[in-house]
């Protein structure tokens, strides 16, 4: 899991029906890192405003409060992040579902004060962006066609995943396999295509604010 999946994760409201990781936003691109620096800035941004982090948790209920606090803390802090996640997934499984949401739903407001759209909203964004492709297949191969060869393959194969009907659990592993076996220019140029569609049917930005 890379950072800015566990950064994700923390501030996401949405997950496959199994709870997996979800997948992380576009890498290699300019709106990668943006979207990147904003978590770092949130994180710096808590830290070094405890007494405006202690009293947004202070407006919790009594029930979430300490957890969401337990897990403000576990993203702020050094550890890696595999073991900020998993630490993360045990604190949310030790609550109910309100508390859950209640605690997800101040994560979001974190987010949006810093201009950072939570996964909700960019899982809404990316499937606006499957619609448009499924209702326009000759303008999309013809995106297509306009990347360099060895891109053109592996973005297609995305695609055909990307608007089918599969569980998001499967969709995001097909899809990393395929990220993992392409050179990072070429995951960059196809990245870049897709914020270009997104742009063109006004659903940016599609990871940040």
């Amino acid at each position: 899991m890379d950072e800015n999946t566990f950064n994700c994760a923390w501030i996401g409201q949405v997950r496959g029906s199994d709870d997996t990781v979800p997948p992380a936003p576009h890498l290699n691109t300019a709106s990668h890192n943006e979207y990147t620096d904003k978590l770092h800035r949130l994180a710096e941004h808590i830290r070094t405003h405890p007494e405006e982090a202690r009293l947004g948790i202070s407006k919790l209920s009594a029930a979430a409060q300490r957890p969401a606090g337990d897990i403000i803390k576990i993203f702020v802090s050094k550890k890696d992040v595999r073991s900020k996640y998993a630490d993360i997934q045990n604190v949310k499984a030790g609550v109910t579902a309100p508390v859950r949401a209640e605690i997800d739903a101040h994560l979001g407001n974190l987010a949006h004060n810093n201009g950072i759209l939570t996964l909700a909203e960019i899982l809404q964004r990316l499937e606006a962006l499957a619609d448009w492709i499924r209702n326009h297949p000759d303008e999309s191969r013809a995106k297509v066609a306009t990347l360099s060869q060895p891109a053109q393959k592996p973005f297609g194969d995305m695609v055909k995943i990307f608007i089918s009907d599969k569980t998001p659990r499967e969709k995001h592993a097909e899809i990393r396999l395929i990220k993992e076996s392409i050179p990072s220019e070429v995951l960059g140029e196809i990245n870049a295509l897709k914020e270009q569609i997104a742009r063109k049917i006004g659903i940016t930005p599609l990871h940040h604010q």
